[in-house]
């Protein structure tokens, strides 16, 4: 069988041979996200509209069972998709948060936080710190990491694809989407509106020239409600960061530029209040840590499984 490097510093791209590889890590990981809001959307699904959501996951089960028995695929960049495909599900996963979130409960729980937001830092972080730090030219780059984030992830995968790092590929992706999937599971029982949603909003204009205005208008259209706290913005950016501080020390240099960056401009614009940035990083420390454990015993456990399978066929023959 063969063992993987436990540091992974390097990892070229493994050589492509049409054989059956079974489930890989983030099948399982995606599927058992699916697994639990499936049960929760036939069981407590009465109060929201849930037959889109379940016919979703039906179909993703049904993609599972096909690549659970296809190759390998020869080609480098099918391969990239085979191994990458839940970063296409990622805005979906959002977008029906807010309609996932109304399955346990339909309250809103801004003033738990804002209650938390007071009690730590005795004042609102969210609202006060555009006034301490009210300088444009650091508006604009706080608003620019923000926004930012939408490309993050695949930049990051598509960085490590081109240098032939398939095992980073493949435990970033892992990784990344365990901290989705966390914090999209204390979303739908813990709904957080945001500060954006529920304090007075700041005007863009008075902020910046460019980047707030920008900001505010994809806020505006694309925001999924009940999605505040913990912040995912910060959670899987800062996740990202731990990987490429792993993997790849130019990829880090730039993420390095952004990433803090964004962390702050989560509170800074408005968009989330300080208590979910401290929970997000919690989340990205907590996944960057389990993640590529994670994704490497599930990857020995496959392997295992394969050697085993080309065992059996081979004895088979030979009888």
């Amino acid at each position: 069988m063969r063992r993987l490097d436990p540091g992974l510093k390097s990892g070229d791209l493994r050589p492509f041979t049409p054989r059956r590889v079974g489930m890989q890590p983030i099948d399982w990981i995606v599927g058992a996200y699916f697994a639990l809001t499936s049960l929760l959307l036939v069981f407590l699904g009465g109060r929201i509209a849930w037959e889109i959501p379940v016919a979703v996951r039906l179909i993703f089960f049904g993609i599972l069972l096909f690549l659970r028995r296809s190759p390998v695929p020869r080609n480098r960049f099918w391969w990239l998709l085979r191994m990458s495909y839940p970063i296409f599900f990622y805005p979906y996963f959002y977008q029906e948060i807010g309609e996932l979130n109304g399955i346990i409960s339909s309250d809103r729980f801004d003033e738990t936080v804002i209650a938390w937001e007071q009690a730590i830092f005795q004042c609102m972080p969210s609202v006060e710190l555009r006034q301490w730090l009210s300088w444009k030219p650091l508006s604009e780059y706080l608003h620019l990491a923000y926004i930012s984030y939408l490309l993050l992830a695949p930049f990051t995968i598509i960085v490590l694809f081109l240098k032939r790092k398939a095992d980073a590929v493949c435990e970033t992706v892992t990784t990344v989407t365990l901290t989705f999937i966390t914090c999209y599971m204390i979303f739908i029982p813990f709904p957080v509106l945001g500060p954006f949603h529920v304090l007075s909003r700041p005007d863009p204009a008075e902020w910046g020239w460019f980047f707030p205005q920008l900001t505010h208008a994809i806020v505006e259209r694309g925001s999924s409600m009940g999605t505040a706290f913990p912040s995912s913005h910060v959670a899987v950016a800062v996740s990202l960061l731990m990987q490429a501080a792993r993997h790849d020390r130019a990829l880090f240099r730039i993420l390095l530029a952004i990433v803090p960056a964004l962390v702050v401009g989560v509170v800074y614009g408005g968009f989330h209040y300080a208590i979910d940035a401290i929970a997000g990083l919690a989340i990205a420390i907590s996944a960057g840590l389990i993640g590529p454990m994670l994704w490497r015993r599930l990857e020995e456990a496959r392997e295992e499984v394969a050697d085993r399978r080309r065992w059996r066929r081979r004895w088979l023959r030979r009888r």
